[in-house]
């Protein structure tokens, strides 16, 4: 049995891991941007409607050696956690967070990543019928979304995942190289947001870097 049985303490732990490392700068979970702190920010600097209210589970800040728009880079990422319900089915359906993790570029985010997540107890078989699916559909419509699919590994007392996209590994490791596998994929300015250079994002952009109180 894994230790971990759904989305918000697997986000915890993944928090609790990545915080206070080197790269990346600084990490965020559960950030609500429909809180009046964000509200608040965005009131005071810029005109016009408020933007989409939502909460992103993890915001990880790297510093971005290219400066495209500043010193920041910043990734949102949507997890989706996946195990079998009490009839014997699994939940959610294999393009659950999709839509949420695509909102996230009207907000400014550098990369963009969707991070499905398996119980340890789902087969082979149904984790890659998943992640193929999700694959194929992030690969067909060129969407710049980095897509990671672990399954948990029920050994341990952290966190220890195997891999299925966007690479296979068979044995179970850590996530120490999940962080600079997206700063790596992000360096690529290719894959970053396409929304990013427009005036009203970048607006959003500021007002999140404010409320995280990133300075640079």
């Amino acid at each position: 049995m894994s230790l971990i049985s759904n989305e918000r303490q697997f986000v915890d732990s993944v928090y609790s891991t990545f915080k206070g490392c080197d790269s990346p700068k600084v990490v965020y979970r559960r950030v609500n941007l429909a809180t009046k702190g964000f509200e608040d920010v965005w009131q005071v600097w810029w005109s016009g409607a408020l933007p989409p209210k939502m909460e992103v589970d993890l915001i990880l800040a790297f510093e971005d050696v290219y400066c495209e728009i500043n010193e920041a880079l910043l990734v949102g990422i949507e997890v989706k956690y996946f195990k079998l319900n009490k009839k014997g089915r699994i939940t959610p359906n294999f393009y659950e967070g999709l839509q949420q993790a695509l909102a996230y570029a009207l907000f400014g985010f550098d990369g963009i990543s969707l991070w499905h997540v398996f119980h340890s107890d789902l087969s082979d078989e149904t984790v890659r019928s998943y992640s193929q699916a999700m694959q194929r559909l992030i690969n067909d419509f060129k969407l710049p979304m980095f897509y990671l699919a672990t399954r948990l590994a029920a050994q341990g007392d952290i966190i220890r995942l195997q891999y299925f996209a966007p690479t296979y590994r068979d044995e179970a490791v850590g996530l120490d190289h999940v962080a600079q596998w997206m700063k790596h994929y992000f360096m690529d300015k290719e894959r970053r947001n396409p929304m990013r250079q427009d005036r009203e994002v970048q607006w959003r952009r500021s007002s999140i870097k404010a409320l995280l109180q990133i300075p640079v």
